[in-house]
């Protein structure tokens, strides 16, 4: 006789969204972005585990490392978003290659985590924080796609204050960072933001002094060389 189980609860089924929208959690990551506990979310985390709906990476690799485990989703999690969400067929197939993903990609998705968790208590919870998972597809956000699009509304003066999120965390050569700086500038002055709402404000998260420092200058650089000043950017150091 097959065992019966009960069907997802809405907790569980928020674990699996965010696990799509940032592809790799960790249970300290996701309790902060799901404003829950530790141990309820680890409570949670094995169930799901038990009963396959996400993976669990760790080793003893992990253990003298110090490293936490990493989640992502497997494909019954996948299947079970399939019925509840309106993710598109082809970015839930783009999802069953996470288990073979690479210890950069899977660095780098924790990093965007990391930085919505950041972001909100920076700026409150009213703050929406957008995943390239959530604006696949757009075609007037600068290619390629930011790590994240955040926003606030203010329904009373209708007015959106907006931001892309660039997340710098040591996972790509400084070629890279820099041109992640400069797509902003270029998408802009080759009229690419074809849209009366002024150009969001570019949030470069950085993951230490050091290099918060080099990205200063490689803004102020940028930014002379631009043909407008219309693209501003902010630059923070990620916390802990």
């Amino acid at each position: 006789m097959p065992t019966y189980r009960r069907p997802l609860n809405t907790q569980q089924l928020a674990i699996l969204t965010t696990l799509a929208r940032f592809r790799f959690g960790t249970s300290t990551l996701l309790a902060a972005s799901l404003n829950s506990t530790q141990r309820s979310l680890h409570k949670r985390l094995r169930i799901l585990v038990e009963q396959e709906y996400i993976g669990k990476r760790y080793d003893n690799s992990y253990r003298l490392a110090g490293r936490s485990a990493e989640y992502y989703l497997l494909d019954k999690g996948i299947a079970a978003l399939a019925e509840t969400t309106e993710y598109s067929p082809r970015f839930l197939k783009l999802l069953t290659k996470d288990s073979d993903a690479s210890d950069r990609f899977i660095r780098h998705c924790l990093s965007i985590l990391a930085a919505n968790t950041q972001l909100k208590k920076l700026y409150g919870n009213e703050l929406q924080f957008r995943t390239r998972s959530d604006y696949a597809g757009n075609e007037l956000f600068p290619q390629p796609l930011p790590d994240g699009y955040a926003f606030i509304e203010n329904p009373k003066a209708k007015v959106r204050t907006h931001y892309f999120v660039e997340v710098l965390d040591g996972t790509m050569p400084e070629p890279v960072m820099r041109a992640t700086i400069t797509k902003h500038i270029d998408w802009y002055d080759e009229d690419n933001w074809t849209t009366d709402v002024a150009y969001p404000t570019v949030l470069l998260i950085c993951r230490d002094e050091r290099l918060k420092a080099k990205v200063e200058k490689w803004v102020l650089k940028a930014l002379d060389e631009a043909w407008s000043d219309n693209v501003q950017f902010e630059i923070l150091l990620r916390t802990p």
